[in-house]
């Protein structure tokens, strides 16, 4: 698990999917894509080729996004797929994979994934799980976090 050290990162994901997930607002999210198929009866929603996200708060692309709506049309699961990115402010992120659940309120991204922070900071792992509701992160296979401190690096090693 990444302790509280990693809780910056843990803010690339914070706004991602709730772009999704929030009620009424007065700014608008667009997502473009070379193709939009809607499937009424199982109420879902598939943008292909060249899906771009755009929102105030957040940018996503993928290859891929699926939307699944609950019958009260509130957003169940988004799931991004092949070639994910996602940039807010100074935090990037990428996977091959991303999903939000909206009713566990989780985010697992999956596949070579990776947030930065500042073009510094960097957590990576086989799977990043963010637990919203709990403000934990669960970085599993491969794991490696970087982080250097806000003045800059280190300057002189640390003697053994």
């Amino acid at each position: 698990m990444v302790s509280k050290p990693s809780v910056g990162l843990l803010a690339l994901l914070l706004p991602v999917f709730a772009v999704f997930a929030q009620g009424e607002g007065t700014n608008k999210t667009v997502v473009t894509a070379d193709r939009l198929t809607f499937e009424y009866k199982k109420q879902m929603a598939v943008f292909d080729g060249h899906v771009v996200v755009v929102d105030p708060r957040i940018r996503i692309e993928s290859d891929e996004l699926r939307l699944v709506f609950s019958k009260t049309n509130e957003i169940k699961s988004v799931t991004a797929t092949g070639n994910v990115r996602l940039r807010s402010e100074d935090k990037t992120g990428a996977c091959n994979k991303a999903v939000y659940v909206g009713e566990t309120e989780e985010v697992t991204l999956t596949g070579n994934a990776r947030l930065n922070r500042g073009g510094r900071d960097s957590v990576t792992g086989d799977r990043i799980i963010f637990y919203l509701d709990e403000d934990r992160v669960v970085v599993e296979g491969g794991t490696q976090l970087v982080i250097f401190p806000e003045d800059g690096p280190v300057k002189t090693p640390l003697k053994r």
